[in-house]
């Protein structure tokens, strides 16, 4: 695959989040809210990780809950909701993420269907390839040269790639229960 380098000097200076799960929701609201400049890539089309049963990466049963209560899972600066029961199912932690993207303006800020191919460390920080899914076939993207964050409100540290790549057989609801 021919991919080009973005050579715009705003790119090189952008933090990437690598995924719109509740971590990478949770990078991407912290850094919009400092003005850190980011790039937010998530494969599906939606968002959510694993708790999103309705696309390739989501691994939670039908009669998946939350092994910890809703008051510690919840961010701290967003709590679960009080009518949720002591232990949400997927489905509540899945509203309850896209609750909190919506209420943060983070929706938006998030290239949906988008795949990282590659990510190398470079003298001048991390080089990330991906490519953008369309309807039909995977077209060629730019690569992102991302710089070690330099920013007052997020120190320097050694980077750390975070990256899901083993997917779950699903379970019928019979198999579950045996």
């Amino acid at each position: 695959m021919d991919m080009q380098l973005r050579a715009a000097r705003n790119e090189a200076d952008k933090v990437c989040i690598i995924g719109a799960g509740s971590s990478g929701l949770a990078a991407a609201k912290t850094f919009a809210e400092r003005g850190i400049p980011f790039d937010c890539l998530e494969r599906e089309n939606d968002i959510g990780g694993l708790w999103n049963e309705a696309t390739e990466t989501g691994v939670v049963y039908d009669t998946t809950y939350l092994v910890s209560s809703r008051r510690y899972t919840g961010f701290e600066d967003y709590p679960m909701p009080e009518d949720y029961p002591t232990y949400p199912s997927h489905r509540e932690a899945m509203a309850y993420l896209r609750d909190y993207a919506q209420t943060f303006g983070i929706l938006d800020r998030i290239q949906f269907n988008t795949t990282v191919e590659s990510v190398e460390r470079t003298d001048e920080g991390w080089l990330v390839a991906d490519r953008r899914q369309h309807a039909s076939a995977p077209l060629p993207r730019p690569r992102h040269r991302q710089r070690s964050p330099r920013h007052p409100a997020c120190p320097k540290h050694p980077g750390q790639i975070h990256r899901r790549d083993h997917a779950f057989p699903r379970l019928s609801q019979r198999e579950a229960t045996r």
